[in-house]
């Protein structure tokens, strides 16, 4: 599968890495270019811009710090959805506004792509591990079509519902 990889942090690097072991074909980038410098020696190619992620990718993922940047990242004039191809998919792995979600979601699924809420629990031990829970929201179809995906960077891949639902039950976690 085509994959892109946008935010190559503390939790973002591992999962990306973890996404190119299990053969994907990985586009990557960050605003700091050697961030990804380890995942381009492994194979991975690098993107200019996320719009530039987006193109040559079936799938695009991203881990951001905030619902400010995912905004910027996936809707703006260089963003994800001016790239990203009708039928792809965009999942964020950030933890997010539900109601930003649900936004991105709205948005995306007019111009006929596929959308997740995808945020994960774990720690960098469990990104770098491959264990990480990851709690889904979103179409229960593009869930089913994903999960083989989300499970290269964890091993407890739950749906929760519709758009949005990923991140109540993250956030959710957070206070327990």
């Amino acid at each position: 599968m085509k994959v892109g990889f946008i935010g190559l942090g503390n939790m973002g690097n591992p999962m990306a890495a973890n996404v190119l072991k299990a053969r994907h074909d990985l586009t990557v980038y960050d605003v700091r270019r050697e961030m990804g410098r380890h995942l381009e020696e492994a194979g991975a190619k690098w993107a200019v811009s996320p719009k530039d992620v987006a193109a040559q990718s079936e799938v695009v993922l991203s881990s951001l710090p905030d619902p400010r940047e995912v905004e910027a990242v996936v809707l703006g004039e260089e963003g994800v959805f001016a790239g990203l191809n009708r039928g792809s998919a965009y999942i964020d792995t950030s933890t997010n506004a539900p109601t930003t979600m649900r936004k991105i979601a709205e948005i995306g699924i007019s111009k006929g792509f596929c959308v997740l809420d995808a945020p994960i629990s774990g720690g960098v031990s469990g990104a770098r591990d491959a264990t990480l829970t990851v709690f889904v929201g979103g179409e229960k179809g593009d869930f089913e079509r994903f999960r083989p995906l989300l499970q290269n960077m964890g091993t407890n891949v739950v749906y929760m519902g519709p758009a949005g639902c990923g991140n109540v039950t993250k956030l959710v976690n957070n206070v327990m």
